[in-house]
């Protein structure tokens, strides 16, 4: 059975089942958690207009779309076709075109605050009352400290400030919980932060589990868990 009979069989059977069709508006601008029944998975996906970010693999910008045809709806993924209904409010169901038995459900993350609320200059709490010389001293010599270090988020940008400054373009997700990047730290070569999910924002106090990756000697990946970042006024 060719690809384009599958398609036809799915549509008409979302056609007999599912009254209503799946808006583009019901998913852009969102983020969903994509349950995978068939292993229990999780995946985090984060729609924009017209491209979508696996947020936990790095996979940024890529096409998506949905075709309706009658009161079916079929959501494409780059190359990957699923027939979508809505089954609650905010809640979907996902069947794979290629391989029926593997069923999806699409649940959307709520935001729990305002993205503005990420911007600004902050400093990890375990620098705040002290000196550079209370800590290992760089790397390199007779560099200059800008001391306490701080981090400095714009909606496009983070920057870096310790013994020297790195920046990153960044990708701030739907709901203001992720934080995709590629700063570099600035004394240690190769390491590199990835992802910062946001445990709790308020107007003074964040705090984040950073995903880093070391490249140098060799290739790891690590998880830094409950890091509090305090607002600098």
């Amino acid at each position: 059975m060719n690809k384009l009979t599958l398609i036809l069989l799915l549509l008409l059977t979302l056609t007999s089942c599912n009254k209503n069709s799946v808006s583009k508006s019901q998913i852009q601008n969102k983020t969903f958690n994509l349950i995978f029944e068939r292993n229990a998975d999780t995946l985090i996906i984060d729609f924009q207009d017209s491209t979508y970010h696996a947020i936990e693999y790095y996979r940024k910008n890529n096409p998506w779309k949905i075709f309706n045809y009658d009161h079916a709806s079929l959501l494409i993924l780059d190359n990957n076709v699923f027939g979508i209904k809505e089954i609650n409010k905010g809640k979907f169901e996902c069947t794979e075109i290629n391989l029926g038995e593997n069923i999806l459900k699409m649940e959307e993350r709520k935001p729990r605050w305002k993205q503005e609320k990420l911007f600004g200059t902050w400093i990890e709490e375990k620098y705040l009352g002290t000196d550079s010389t209370d800590f290992p001293p760089p790397p390199i010599e007779d560099i200059k400290s800008n001391w306490p270090p701080s981090y400095t988020i714009t909606k496009n940008k983070i920057a870096h400030d310790f013994y020297n400054r790195t920046e990153s373009e960044i990708q701030i997700n739907n709901t203001s919980e992720f934080i995709s990047l590629e700063l570099k730290n600035p004394i240690n070569y190769g390491l590199v932060d990835e992802l910062w999910q946001v445990m709790f924002l308020s107007d003074t106090i964040m705090i984040v589990n950073k995903k880093i990756q070391q490249s140098y000697p060799s290739y790891s990946q690590d998880l830094i868990r409950g890091i509090t970042l305090i607002k600098k006024r």
